[in-house]
Protein backbone atom coordinates (compact mmCIF):
# COMPACT_ATOMS: atom_id res chain seq x y z
CA UNK A 1 0.00 0.00 0.00
CA UNK A 2 1.53 3.27 -1.03
CA UNK A 3 0.53 6.21 1.13
CA UNK A 4 1.41 9.79 0.45
CA UNK A 5 3.77 11.45 2.45
CA UNK A 6 1.07 14.28 3.22
CA UNK A 7 -0.98 10.96 4.74
CA UNK A 8 2.67 10.19 6.61
CA UNK A 9 2.55 13.24 8.06
CA UNK A 10 -1.06 14.40 8.38
CA UNK A 11 -2.79 11.64 10.20
CA UNK A 12 0.26 11.04 13.03
CA UNK A 13 -0.23 15.06 13.17
CA UNK A 14 -3.80 14.62 14.02
CA UNK A 15 -3.43 11.86 16.16
CA UNK A 16 -1.17 13.96 18.21
CA UNK A 17 -3.62 17.19 18.42
CA UNK A 18 -6.31 14.81 19.25
CA UNK A 19 -4.44 13.60 22.51
CA UNK A 20 -3.13 16.95 23.19
CA UNK A 21 -6.88 18.20 23.18
CA UNK A 22 -8.13 15.25 25.29
CA UNK A 23 -5.50 15.60 27.91
CA UNK A 24 -6.48 19.11 30.11
CA UNK A 25 -9.89 17.27 30.62
CA UNK A 26 -8.57 13.83 32.30
CA UNK A 27 -6.01 14.90 34.15
CA UNK A 28 -8.38 17.89 35.17
CA UNK A 29 -10.63 15.40 36.66
CA UNK A 30 -8.30 13.08 38.10
CA UNK A 31 -6.71 15.97 40.25
CA UNK A 32 -10.57 16.30 41.98
CA UNK A 33 -12.17 14.03 44.98
CA UNK A 34 -14.78 12.36 44.42
CA UNK A 35 -17.04 12.71 46.98
CA UNK A 36 -21.23 11.96 47.40
CA UNK A 37 -24.22 14.71 46.59
CA UNK A 38 -25.30 16.74 49.64
CA UNK A 39 -28.74 15.13 51.07
CA UNK A 40 -31.35 18.13 51.75
CA UNK A 41 -33.84 17.44 53.77
CA UNK A 42 -36.60 17.64 51.41
CA UNK A 43 -39.87 20.28 52.19
CA UNK A 44 -43.31 19.14 53.14
CA UNK A 45 -44.56 20.64 50.16
CA UNK A 46 -47.88 22.06 49.93
CA UNK A 47 -50.04 18.86 50.78
CA UNK A 48 -53.09 20.35 50.64
CA UNK A 49 -52.81 21.80 47.30
CA UNK A 50 -52.60 18.23 45.68
CA UNK A 51 -55.76 17.26 47.64
CA UNK A 52 -57.56 20.59 46.16
CA UNK A 53 -55.87 19.96 42.23
CA UNK A 54 -57.31 16.10 42.78
CA UNK A 55 -60.54 16.78 43.85
CA UNK A 56 -61.07 19.28 40.81
CA UNK A 57 -60.04 17.23 38.30
CA UNK A 58 -61.65 14.13 39.64
CA UNK A 59 -65.01 17.19 40.01
CA UNK A 60 -64.36 17.76 36.08
CA UNK A 61 -64.13 13.56 35.24
CA UNK A 62 -67.01 13.07 37.10
CA UNK A 63 -69.18 15.86 35.70
CA UNK A 64 -67.97 15.24 32.08
CA UNK A 65 -69.04 11.81 32.61
CA UNK A 66 -72.69 12.34 33.50
CA UNK A 67 -72.91 15.46 31.56
CA UNK A 68 -75.61 14.40 29.05
CA UNK A 69 -74.49 14.21 25.15
CA UNK A 70 -76.30 16.57 22.59
CA UNK A 71 -76.20 13.79 19.80
CA UNK A 72 -79.80 12.61 18.52
CA UNK A 73 -81.07 9.77 16.25
CA UNK A 74 -80.59 10.42 12.99
CA UNK A 75 -82.10 8.54 10.31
Amino acid sequence: MNRSRVSRVLLPALAAGAMLIATPGASAQSSTVIRPPKVSNPSAGKTWLYYITGLGLGAIAVGLTIMPSRRTHQD
